[in-house]
């Protein structure tokens, strides 16, 4: 809802995160160190590969931790992120 049509992501069948993919033009980096200043926390998707150099799009959230209401802060603030990195 406050991310779209920003990313692309796949519905969670279970488990406690949640893969997000950033279109090609944003630095999904640079999205990522954004969004800690903002006090959301997020993990580039280099983090989960072999080597770091290694090119992704995608970042992970986890859903387990924070209560409801902090998700829908925290991602109605990456939303305005995208919207201002687009």
């Amino acid at each position: 809802k406050y991310m779209r049509p920003y990313i692309t992501y796949q519905v969670p069948e279970g488990g406690l995160f949640i893969w997000c993919t950033l279109p090609d033009h944003i630095d999904m980096v640079d999205f990522c160190n954004q969004a800690v200043q903002k006090k959301v926390a997020v993990v580039p998707g280099t983090a989960f590969m072999p080597n770091e150099s290694y090119h992704t799009q995608s970042f992970r959230m986890n859903f387990s931790t924070p209560s409801d209401d902090d998700i829908v802060r925290g991602v109605k603030i990456l939303g305005e992120l995208l919207e201002s990195l687009s």
